[in-house]
């Protein structure tokens, strides 16, 4: 059993399968192998993506999930260096011309855990897990890739998640 995760989530590596081709009434296996990585410790995810969760317009359904989930599973921001390297990683995007004004807004907004989720990796050496999508010279959105490549963070889908960890659903 491994004492700290590799991988951290991303609120869309849960909503999106949800969602779509996982979902829990078509395929439990996904969320139950899910659970079982979280009890062994190989996943966790930060208490703004599980906001983000509860707080959203999310299927009842993934918060029926989350909500039980151990506390070892959903790991606090509020250590000082993650705070720290949010505030550079905020600056840094800010003061990046090839992004729109509300694409930096949106992504300092409060309510969006993708900077620190980012912030978290780089400072805890973990891997992102999200299902956003490389995208050279984006400019109304910041993709958790694109930060995850310039920072040198390994960043997987839940496709090259599952061949990385050997599970098949």
């Amino acid at each position: 059993m491994s004492e700290v995760p590799d991988y951290v989530i991303d609120t869309s590596f849960l909503t999106q399968p949800n969602r779509d081709y996982y979902a829990f009434d078509i395929c439990p296996s996904f969320w139950e192998s899910l659970s079982r990585l979280v009890i062994e410790r190989k996943v966790e995810t930060i208490d703004k993506v599980r906001k983000e969760i509860m707080n959203g317009s999310y299927d009842d359904e993934l918060k029926k999930w989350i909500r039980p989930q151990p506390s070892f599973f959903v790991i606090s921001t509020d250590e000082q260096d993650v705070i720290d390297e949010y505030g550079r990683l905020n600056r840094r995007v800010q003061a990046d011309k090839n992004f729109t004004n509300p694409a930096k807004a949106e992504f300092a907004d409060i309510k969006n855990a993708d900077g620190w989720v980012v912030s978290y990796a780089k400072v805890r050496r973990k891997k992102v897990l999200s299902q956003e999508v490389y995208s050279a010279g984006a400019k109304n959105k910041v993709p958790i890739p694109n930060l995850c490549k310039e920072l040198g963070i390994p960043h997987l889908n839940i496709t090259q998640f599952l061949r990385e960890m050997k599970i098949q659903i």
